[in-house]
């Protein structure tokens, strides 16, 4: 059966990917990298051939990232294939990682953050990532497309917390929340005539660990939290403040807070906070 592929990188190119790399140094930017496994949908919209006429339906494509990619060899440019066929000079839109449609309700679906994790390993943040770290891609297809390939576009931003433990007591974090007005999910439909629009909500922004996190006496960890764009773009120059952390150690729990000011919202940008 025949292979259809297409090359998709991460607008920014090298420096912009699709998984973070992890307790990066560099504070003005972070770095991404594609996944072993990786999938992304690519929906097909009608053409529209005269005013309220449209040919063809909505099809979705499931793309694979290529088995000859390594996560030995981290890159922001990769090849995805599948073997349901594209229609050529049709326009579509992409979505990485691959949505659950919404049952009950045809061609729409939400893209929502899952802010739960296991613990503070590096195998938890990976799997974090990437099933939250949402991308988007559109256009149309050409008879060249898969030479040129396309590009995703960041939908989340990331807020980076390095938590210094200064006490003399080994502390179990349980969670970690930021105010401020930004989104926690997107809500996606294709219409008859091919177009989308999009929904934001709204809540609580921060990550909570099933088994905690331990961040030894003295030393430092990294956390990350995704967030999207917010329901009303002047939301999103109002600052986040007031970082509480909720830990535990041999005496009691208790909440550690720091605030800063940060600027607007902005897809793919890291902010890091001390």
């Amino acid at each position: 059966q025949e292979i259809y592929t297409l090359t998709a990188t991460m607008d920014g190119g090298a420096n912009s990917r699709a998984q973070i790399v992890l307790n990066g140094t560099n504070t003005t930017k972070e770095s991404f990298h594609w996944n072993e496994g990786d999938a992304f949908t690519l929906f097909q919209v009608p053409v529209q051939v005269e005013p309220g006429v449209y040919n063809g339906e909505i099809t979705s494509h499931e793309f694979f990232i290529s088995d000859a990619y390594s996560d030995n060899n981290p890159a922001a440019t990769a090849d995805f294939t599948t073997e349901n066929p594209l229609t050529v000079g049709r326009k579509f839109k992409a979505f990485y990682p691959s949505p659950v449609m919404d049952e009950g309700v045809d061609n729409e679906f939400h893209l929502t953050l899952n802010n739960t994790l296991k613990d503070n390993t590096d195998e938890s943040w990976i799997k974090y990532f990437k099933e939250n770290m949402f991308m988007v891609a559109d256009g149309s297809i050409t008879e060249t497309m898969g030479v040129s390939g396309l590009t995703f576009n960041h939908l989340c931003g990331i807020i980076r917390v390095t938590y210094h433990n200064e006490s003399k007591e080994d502390r179990n974090i349980s969670s970690i929340y930021v105010n401020g007005s930004w989104g926690t999910s997107y809500g996606y439909q294709l219409n008859d005539g091919g177009s989308i629009w999009e929904s934001y909500g709204e809540g609580v922004h921060g990550i909570s660990f099933q088994e905690g996190a331990t961040v030894l006496a003295g030393q430092s960890k990294n956390f990350y939290i995704l967030f999207m764009d917010s329901r009303e773009p002047e939301e999103n120059k109002l600052p986040l403040s007031n970082v509480r952390v909720l830990y535990s150690d041999k005496t009691e729990k208790r909440t550690s807070e720091y605030s800063k000011e940060l600027p607007l919202f902005k897809p793919g940008k890291c902010y890091w906070l001390n």
